[in-house]
């Protein structure tokens, strides 16, 4: 039997379900014209983007969702949650042949900080 489409649950203005199923991807693609994957490898993914996954992880839990409603979600105090929760799904949505969960799709942001390489 084959995997489940992995689920991971988060609190934004109800409990919502996010899943990366393949209608998400095309969803994803069709609203931006690129592939989610492709996008997750430019090391500079912005706050457009991260609403884009979202609402294409977010449609398995309610299709009538707009970009606009999912940007209405996130704010400062829970785009932390929203990312780490994104990265999970993303990453748990990846082949285990590829490796996936490697990279964090949103550097900069607090689950994503660099690392400090300068030495002393």
């Amino acid at each position: 039997m084959g995997r489940l489409t992995p689920k991971v649950t988060i609190e934004l203005d109800r409990p919502r379900t996010l899943s990366l199923t393949l209608n998400a991807l095309i969803a994803y693609e069709e609203k931006t014209g690129a592939n989610l994957f492709a996008a997750l490898q430019e090391s500079n993914t912005q706050m457009v983007a991260m609403r884009e996954m979202l609402w294409a992880a977010l449609l398995g839990d309610d299709p009538s969702l707009t970009l606009e409603d999912v940007g209405d979600m996130i704010h400062p105090g829970n785009i932390s949650e929203v990312t780490e929760a994104l990265n999970h799904i993303i990453d748990s949505s990846m082949p285990e042949n590829q490796g996936g969960g490697d990279a964090d799709p949103f550097p900069g942001t607090e689950s994503g900080q660099p690392e400090d390489t300068t030495s002393d």
